[in-house]
């Protein structure tokens, strides 16, 4: 034990001596493997040859000395153990290290157990740290692996080990996690309704795999330890290490290894029906390693080797009091900084009930349009995915309701669908741009090596919401509607469509490149048009890309040279 103030020694216990005065055990035990400890006092450590040895430290005539309580002999080697007591009520602050020694209230709580795992061994071990008794007793054994139950026995874990399921832990972490709202559903369920905290189990193994367990425990001297909801998670390819820490008021999990992830809990608040979800988002770790004799930097991903909290005025400012201050180390570097924000990417999937080809947002429609191959009937016999029904179909950007769909032509296939402002006419009082959806097509005949002919398509959307837009009833909005402007035909497939300078468009069509305008009259009919000769002289040209993007594009025609890049299939 050192003292944070003055960094003197106060007190020491060697396995390599008795454990107290009033031991009669004077039996060196072995060097020490591993450690844990907690912020009542509690001491777990780790001897070669599987011995686990209960220490406590006690104030002795105002001098705090450490003691002895128990220990026990496991059959194998020990990896890792965690002696991180479950809250029973909450508290403020963290385990973090107070570096300035402002340290908040803490809780003293004693944990009841202590998580174990031992090497070439596939389960983990809950031991019981009850003073009543004067060994080390097993609470419970959780099998690591799917097929067989986790709370398991001897028999249970002989029949693990023969289907192959060898996973042995290299970190544990026992936490208690409280969920933030949200709307998502459940991956873990929650052994109390009433309550936002849930006691979890994190086991980290060796080939980057972290294995989840929810932990009941028991309400009575009756009742046994449980675990429940397992879930495994693949966060990269090299051990991890699992390194509790507190994020603001929410209890968090920093797993290490080549994709260092932060595990935390939402959902499940009292009022909603979902119940907890386990949530891991990726820390973004990036560095500019410098090449001399290149000349530039180039970007590279950190792997992390180990990692701890901390809390220092000196070097982040201590204001704001939601963000979290990390160490993490690689092989050769030390870094400090700080988690901003933790969020998580939601995901929402719609069936097309088709097979999507192209994608495109239309943020003046709010539509998303999609072009779909359909299933194979028997005109699909003749042509394969050509003549297959392909379409555009158009759906609303938050509800994914289907607002249109345009149905192709037999063997007319899509290649490439873009959002374009495009210019529709020109006066003294400037020059008008109008959003459009434009989709280029081939036609795929069986007899063709090379598409011959193509479409592009010209397609407005409204978003339903502009009051510009009446029906013939004055007093009625217009509804969501797709309409088919023009189209214009091509000798060859229409690969590719991307904004070019003036409200123009350029598009490559087999080996050529084109420059279009549309052309837009008084009445809504438009016509596109070739502008100029083109380009040619590649073999297929399947890409096209501008600097115009959808601001420079429009007014900025006198600016500077307009460039573009276009990607052939054999040269570019």
């Amino acid at each position: 034990i050192v003292d944070s103030t003055t960094l003197e020694m106060v007190t020491d216990w060697s396995p390599f001596r008795g454990g107290d005065d009033e031991s009669d055990d004077d039996e060196p035990m072995g060097f020490i493997t591993v450690a844990s400890s907690n912020e009542s006092g509690q001491i777990i450590v780790a001897l070669r040859g599987g011995t686990l040895v209960y220490l406590v430290v006690e104030n002795k005539n105002s001098k705090p000395t450490i003691s002895k309580v128990k220990s026990v002999t496991l059959e194998r080697e020990i990896s890792c153990i965690d002696l991180r007591p479950f809250e029973s009520t909450s508290i403020s602050g963290d385990d973090s290290m107070d570096v300035d020694g402002n340290g908040t209230s803490r809780s003293l709580d004693r944990s009841q157990l202590v998580a174990v795992g031992l090497w070439d061994d596939f389960s983990v071990r809950f031991l019981d740290l009850n003073e009543s008794s004067n060994t080390l007793d097993q609470l419970l054994r959780i099998n690591l692996g799917r097929s067989v139950d986790a709370n398991i026995g001897s028999d249970a874990e002989e029949q693990a080990a023969d289907s192959g399921q060898h996973m042995m832990a290299r970190s544990l972490c026992l936490v208690t996690m409280e969920s933030q709202s949200t709307n998502s559903t459940s991956a873990v369920n929650n052994s109390t309704s009433s309550s936002n905290k849930v006691d979890m189990l994190f086991v980290g193994l060796g080939d980057g795999k972290c294995i989840s367990f929810g932990v009941s425990q028991p309400e009575s001297s009756s009742d046994e330890w449980l675990v429940h909801s397992r879930k495994e998670v693949s966060l990269g390819s090299q051990g991890i290490h699992l390194v509790p820490f507190q994020h603001g008021a929410r209890a968090c999990v920093l797993a290490t290894g080549d994709r260092p992830t932060i595990i935390y809990l939402t959902g499940g608040n009292s009022g909603s029906n979902s119940n907890p979800k386990l949530c891991y988002s990726t820390i973004s770790l990036t560095v500019e390693d410098d090449d001399e004799d290149e000349g530039h930097a180039s970007h590279k991903n950190i792997s992390v080797n180990v990692a701890t909290p901390f809390r220092s005025s000196l070097l982040f400012s201590s204001t704001n009091k939601n963000t979290s201050s990390l160490c993490v180390a690689d092989e050769n570097t030390l870094r400090l900084g700080m988690i901003d924000d933790i969020q998580k990417l939601h995901v929402t999937s719609y069936k097309l009930g088709m097979t999507p080809r192209r994608i495109a947002h239309h943020e003046a429609g709010r539509v998303y349009c999609v072009g779909c191959i359909g299933g194979a009937g028997e005109s699909a016999q003749i042509g394969g995915e050509a003549n297959m029904g392909n379409c555009v179909r158009f759906f609303d950007d938050s509800t994914f309701e289907e607002v249109n769909r345009i149905d192709l032509e037999p063997f007319e296939m899509i290649l490439d669908v873009t959002s374009v402002s495009l210019c529709t006419s020109s006066n003294t009082s400037g020059e008008n741009y109008k959003p459009f959806i434009l989709i280029g097509t081939a036609y795929s005949y069986p007899d063709e090596d090379e598409p011959s002919q193509g479409r592009v398509l010209v397609v407005e959307c409204n978003s339903g919401e502009s009051g510009n837009l009446k029906s013939d009833d004055e007093d009625e909005m217009v509804t969501r509607c797709v309409r088919h402007v023009t189209q214009m035909p091509t000798r060859g497939g229409v690969y590719s469509i991307t904004p070019f300078y003036g409200g123009t468009v350029m598009i490559t069509v087999n080996s050529k490149t084109h420059l279009c305008k549309l052309n837009l009259g008084d009445n809504g009919i438009g016509e596109l048009k070739l502008v100029g000769a083109g380009h040619h002289g590649h073999m297929i040209s399947l890409y096209c890309k501008s600097l115009a993007g959808e601001r420079s594009s429009k007014g900025g025609s006198s600016r500077g040279k307009q460039l573009a890049i276009v990607g052939d299939l054999m040269r570019s």
